[in-house]
């Protein structure tokens, strides 16, 4: 890949990212396909797409997206977490669970990951995990009321 071909591929990327945090997600959309047809194994750009589809609620589109960018960089905290949050939507428990717990093993203080996995333990019916999970989470971020609104109805 030359410098211009990299330099293309991330102003695409860029440009896909403002499209998303201004919810034109056809256009994101646009934009991250773009830098796929340069850089096929642009994990980011497949996690551009993922959470496009994870927004349209198009669950199954965003979990083979995920696939790819882990596929592509495993040690993924982010799209570890989004893979989750799909999975829970899918109602496939025990993949968000190890996705989860995979997030939380690569930034052991990504506080989302914490909190959604209580959730998801919490569907499992592991109810001591869950609360050891929004503990963590209050642990790590005081702050974080949904996580102590979670424990307060356990």
């Amino acid at each position: 890949m030359s410098n211009q071909t990299g330099s293309t591929a991330l102003n695409w990327l860029h440009q896909g990212n403002q499209a998303f945090l201004r919810n034109q997600y056809n256009k994101a959309n646009q934009f991250y396909k773009k830098v796929l047809k340069l850089e096929p194994h642009n994990y980011l750009a497949h996690y551009g797409l993922a959470y496009v589809d994870f927004e349209k609620k198009k669950y199954r589109q965003a979990e083979k997206q995920l696939e790819l960018a882990l596929a592509y960089r495993e040690e993924f905290p982010s799209g570890l977490h989004l893979l989750g949050l799909t999975c829970g939507h899918l109602k496939n428990f025990h993949k968000a669970q190890n996705s989860l717990e995979k997030a939380i093993q690569c930034n052991p203080n990504f506080v989302l990951a914490h909190y959604a996995l209580g959730k998801i333990s919490e569907e499992l019916q592991e109810i001591e995990k869950a609360k050891n999970c929004y503990y963590q989470a209050l642990n790590i971020n005081p702050q974080l009321g949904i996580a102590l609104f979670a424990l307060s109805l356990m």
